[in-house]
């Protein structure tokens, strides 16, 4: 048996019982919901959450600085307010509801509490750390840095796919040949006599608490703002609001230093293609690519094989684990 978690799914025995999902505790075993009550279950308990969090838009200030102390303090470190609406947003866009998805990313937006981070701090607002100014909600740790640049690099157990460096091309006039997140996001580093390629968006070879003097705290971002401006871009697209559309994808295009869809060729409207390309280039090392692929059925390359393979059921429809059938 097998288990689809996606609206789009064309099986519908898989559909039918998708995952166990559990709302209270029991020493009982939950039964199966299908994709669709497990989507309806998620939005209620986000939309529950959302409803508890309300004091966030007080104890979450437009401007943080950093050092808050006490569970009301750090809120970005917390599943807040503004975590739960983001959320709704991303799970409306994963299930196709994108009038829901603009609805929650929009309110993310306008309350004016995220803000892009200035292109001279393009190389470092990530690496090691959230961001002040652009995580919606990260988490804590002072490990997972090291622990991956270990992995990609002294491990050598994490690599680069092959052609990484094409989704940065460019091809506009009076740019660099690469976008900007490629210089700030990715270095190279000589180890044992051979160059490595290393994402260090994240990632640093050190961890030293007592290195960093900023406001910001140790950890990883679970959802940034830009997520919510290429949400808004893919609705209004569908809508057929095309300029509305290109203006909410140029606000992270300009932002991260390139030149706008709109000041680019102007006869040409933007395409979902292009969202998804910024989205890629964007929140690249962010484990969100996956998934923008499985919701639209995509056909997905797998660089341990070197294989690009047809999308669709046969590798979307994840095997069910034989206990979870255990009535015991």
């Amino acid at each position: 048996m097998k288990v689809y978690v996606h609206i789009n799914s064309t099986d519908e025995k898989a559909k039918a019982k998708a995952i166990p999902y559990v709302t209270k505790y029991t020493f009982k075993v939950t039964p199966f919901s299908s994709v669709e009550e497990v989507y309806e279950k998620i939005i209620a308990d986000l939309k529950e959450a959302e409803i508890c969090l309300a004091e966030d838009e007080v104890l979450m200030p437009k401007i943080r600085k950093g050092g808050e102390k006490g569970f009301t303090g750090a809120r970005e470190l917390h599943f807040n307010l503004y975590a739960a609406q983001a959320m709704l947003a991303r799970v409306y866009w994963m299930k196709g509801d994108l009038e829901n998805a603009k609805k929650y990313a929009d309110k993310v937006i306008q309350s004016e509490k995220f803000q892009f981070v200035g292109q001279e701090d393009l190389s470092t607002f990530m690496k090691r750390r959230t961001s002040l100014s652009e995580t919606i909600w990260g988490l804590y740790t002072t490990k997972i840095s090291s622990y991956l640049y270990d992995n990609q690099l002294l491990l050598n157990k994490m690599s680069l796919p092959v052609g990484w460096r094409d989704i940065y091309k460019t091809v506009e006039e009076n740019e660099d040949n690469y976008d900007k997140r490629y210089y700030a996001w990715f270095i190279t580093k000589e180890y044992n006599g051979k160059s490595k390629d290393i994402l260090s968006k994240i990632m640093d070879e050190s961890n030293d608490v007592s290195e960093y003097t900023g406001g910001a705290y140790f950890g990883f971002s679970m959802i940034r703002i830009p997520e919510m401006y290429y949400i808004m871009a893919e609705a209004l697209l569908e809508e057929g609001d095309r300029e509305r559309a290109r203006d909410y994808l140029d606000a992270v295009v300009s932002a991260r230093g390139m030149v706008k869809f709109a000041d680019r060729d102007t006869s040409k409207d933007i395409t979902l293609e292009d969202i998804m390309n910024e989205r890629r280039k964007e929140l690249f090392g962010e484990g969100q690519w996956w998934f923008c692929l499985k919701r639209l059925n995509r056909d997905v390359y797998v660089h341990a094989l070197d294989a690009t393979l047809k999308g669709g059921d046969k590798i979307y429809t994840l095997p069910l684990p034989t206990e979870e059938l255990d009535p015991r």
